[in-house]
């Protein structure tokens, strides 16, 4: 997994991406920073079942996001599920009988936002008791910014500083954006794509992408992309009016390097962390994996082979993970699929 040339790079980056200090630091008789992977909530069986810790069960796990009150809320088929940090699992909202929720993402003011592949995005009030209504979308897949707006198999979704929520249009291969004025027929648009799928870095008029289906968005309000069938994390950046691609050959594989000579199998969950290091669920490898700003990336749990073991970097392992959050404490929330279960990465010493 790791070349000898970058061992001593990828280990300072692997500190930086996950909130590390100094390297030399580490205390008495502890060498290593390591992720260390947990089960968080869910026994691995089919159901919708609250409840605490293993006595829950998911049908479809995809999506995690965390509110800033330490509430997990995780997309689960058609519910939407929350989880407190003591681990008790509740229903918090049903979307119909048939959706199939792909993203979620939570505003400042605790409202919750849902993709799902009937191509609409819902809003989620912060009310008691909560209300659920369309926010954008009428139902019909295309690629309309004005009324009726429409989508096409919408997965990730991402809100950057100003409160813009960006949604990855997978079946549109296009990046999409709302406003947060909320008024559907005047404030989306489509930020970058053709609707074309393919792989062209350039201005936002010209790149395409492939299936995306994960979004984020940093602190300036850049916002990156798993783009998924390209197998890359592409930039679209907001200085330049650009995309760019971050880090990936496009070939299918698990190297870890600089750029395009690191490589992904089917990325899709992203977030982001305080030192602005892009985490990736690298779904089709099992593995998390993680970007620098210059595109280092490396693996931080997970080895290519899907299954469940609550270890340490690459002794861990999960089964076809999908969605990511991160707490403020440098915590990972990953929505484990094949597992049916809400994982942990906590890095730690050893």
């Amino acid at each position: 997994k790791f070349n000898l040339s970058l061992l001593g790079f990828c280990f300072a980056a692997l500190l930086t991406a996950c909130g590390g200090g100094d390297p030399y630091d580490a205390g008495a008789h502890k060498t290593k920073y390591v992720a260390q992977a947990s089960t968080f909530v869910g026994n691995g069986n089919y159901g919708v079942t609250d409840g605490t810790g293993s006595n829950v069960t998911f049908n479809n796990p995809t999506a995690v996001a965390l509110s800033s009150d330490g509430n997990l809320y995780v997309g689960d088929a058609n519910l939407v599920r929350q989880v407190t940090p003591a681990g008790v699992v509740s229903t918090y909202a049903t979307l119909g009988t048939s959706v199939g929720i792909q993203g979620i993402a939570i505003d400042s003011n605790g409202n919750i936002y849902v993709s799902e592949f009937s191509n609409r995005i819902w809003k989620i009030s912060n009310t008691t008791p909560p209300t659920i209504a369309v926010f954008a979308g009428n139902g019909s897949p295309g690629l309309s910014d004005v009324s009726p707006v429409t989508f096409n198999s919408p997965k990730g979704l991402a809100l950057d500083p100003s409160g813009n929520l960006y949604v990855a249009d997978s079946g549109n291969h296009a990046i999409r954006k709302i406003s947060p004025l909320g008024v559907v027929s005047t404030v989306v648009s489509t930020v970058a794509g053709t609707g074309i799928a393919g792989h062209v870095d350039g201005t936002v008029a010209n790149a395409t992408f492939s299936f995306p289906a994960g979004v984020v968005a940093d602190t300036s309000g850049n916002v990156y992309v798993a783009d998924t069938v390209n197998n890359r994390i592409r930039k679209i950046s907001t200085t330049t009016g650009n995309v760019t691609t971050v880090a990936g050959s496009g070939a299918q594989g698990a190297d870890d390097g600089t750029g395009v000579a690191a490589s992904f199998n089917n990325p899709q969950g992203l977030t982001i962390n305080g030192k602005g290091n892009i985490i990736v669920v690298d779904t089709g490898n099992h593995e998390i994996r993680t970007v620098t700003p210059l595109g280092v990336v490396t693996t931080l749990a997970g080895y290519g082979s899907s299954g469940l073991a609550n270890a340490v970097g690459l002794n861990a392992k999960f089964n076809a993970p999908m969605g990511i959050a991160v707490g403020p404490d440098g915590t990972f929330y990953i929505a484990d699929n094949g597992n049916r279960m809400i994982r942990l990465l906590k890095m730690i010493w050893i």
